[in-house]
């Protein structure tokens, strides 16, 4: 007599868990052949015709892996071989593709495309996998290919284990590496993400005629002690700061654009309020003097101002239905990623770099506390102007800690 693990299942059960096993695997083959499809077409000629079809397809199939991936731990029926790889191809292609997205941005069209290909194949390898154990019958699963119980307390509780200690502590970890990586790579190491807290980085660049330019990177949100820190550091004699901070001369924001709803949810401080600096007229005690060298918001695009504005709303009032369909519809288009860059970073780049070869000719020493975003540019521009890094210091801007205390306290 064969034990109950491997017995044949006829149960109407049984016959309804095949039937929807079929259904998802076509379902399955179906998104799979949309997105090499659309990939395909735009890698080839940069046009995306089903866009649409592919969402909607994508959603329902996304919807099936977690119903599956669910049942797969409630019985041991649902065939795992099978089934497992499907339902985690996606989470974890999304995060196997996180550094390339980081390191080969460029190449972006030609990874998704290889994600879609791989995604085609292997439901094409499931199909001749069934096809096999059929004997070369048919493609779908049928009911006598389900063995043993319904139910299992050891299949449940291995599979609530596996994801308890495996899996989601896996994903977690994965996501702090990536994260690591993406800071470090994107802010050419000016912010360090650690196990314990972030950091960023001031770096002092010398000339051979004498002058020095610091890089000091900032964050709009930080520990109060932070900014203090930062500013006492300053070399005061023969200097200047060079302020960051866009104006609206013609009041084209029609909300305020601050972060002071989000620092105190983090317990956090902002920027504006303890981060004071004199002015060249008449610079604050034991201070050096600064000079506001950015931008105003009618050098940028209407497009831009109009994200500045959500984006303001979201920080004032939270995130609500209208303004995240905007923003998701503005975000999709392929154009915005570029205008905002141009605009809130490489523009205002360049307005710096003329007030910084301006000063040059005044002071000996150049102070630029600018946010971390903007510091890879300067960084290059200003090696290009002969400057060669002389010594770097790490500030310390916020504790995990004092995050996690802000928050689980609310």
């Amino acid at each position: 007599m064969s034990p109950p693990s491997s017995i044949p299942n006829s149960s109407a059960f049984s016959r309804s868990l095949v039937w929807l096993i079929n259904a998802f695997l076509a379902a399955y083959a179906v998104d799979a052949l949309i997105s090499t499809v659309d990939d395909s077409l735009a890698l080839a000629s940069n046009v995306r015709v089903l866009s649409v079809l592919r969402l909607l397809v994508a959603m329902l199939v996304m919807l099936a892996c977690l119903f599956f991936y669910v049942l797969m731990g409630l019985t041991p029926l649902v065939p795992k071989k099978l089934i497992l790889p499907l339902t985690l191809f996606g989470p974890v292609s999304q995060l196997a593709v996180v550094p390339f997205f980081i390191f080969c941005f460029a190449a972006a069209d030609v990874i998704l495309w290889l994600v879609s290909l791989s995604q085609l194949t292997l439901i094409g390898a499931i199909f001749l996998a069934i096809r096999r154990a059929n004997r070369g019958g048919s493609w779908l699963l049928r009911t006598d290919s389900l063995r043993g119980r319904a139910f299992s307390w050891g299949n449940l509780l291995g599979f609530v284990a596996a994801n308890a200690l495996i899996l989601i502590p896996g994903a977690l970890a994965w996501l702090a590496f990536c994260a690591s990586l993406a800071v470090d790579h994107l802010t050419h190491g000016f912010m360090a993400l650690h196990s314990s807290h972030i950091t960023v980085k001031a770096k002092h660049y010398v000339r051979e005629d004498g002058k020095e330019i610091h890089l000091v990177g900032m964050v709009h949100i930080a520990e109060t002690n932070f900014y203090q820190t930062v500013a006492a550091s300053f070399p005061k004699e023969n200097s200047i700061v060079l302020r960051e901070g866009v104006s609206d001369r013609d009041k084209l924001l029609k909300t305020r654009l601050g972060y002071g709803r989000l620092a105190e949810a983090l317990g956090l401080s902002e920027q504006r309020d303890h981060f004071s600096l004199g002015d060249r007229g008449g610079g604050a005690p034991g201070k050096p003097p600064s000079k506001l060298a950015d931008g105003d918001l009618r050098d940028f695009s209407s497009d831009t101002i109009e994200i500045l504005e959500l984006i303001a709303k979201v920080h004032q009032g939270g995130l609500d239905a209208p303004t995240w369909m905007r923003l998701n519809q503005m975000g999709s288009r392929p154009e915005m990623l570029d205008r905002l860059v141009e605009d809130l970073l490489r523009k205002r780049n360049r307005i710096l770099l003329a007030h910084l070869e301006e000063e040059l000719g005044r002071y000996k020493t150049i102070i630029v506390p600018w946010g971390v975003a903007h510091m890879p540019e300067l960084e290059d521009e200003i090696q290009k102007r002969g400057f060669h890094l002389a010594e770097t210091r790490e500030f310390a801007v916020a504790r995990y800690s004092t995050i996690l205390e802000r928050i689980l306290s609310r």
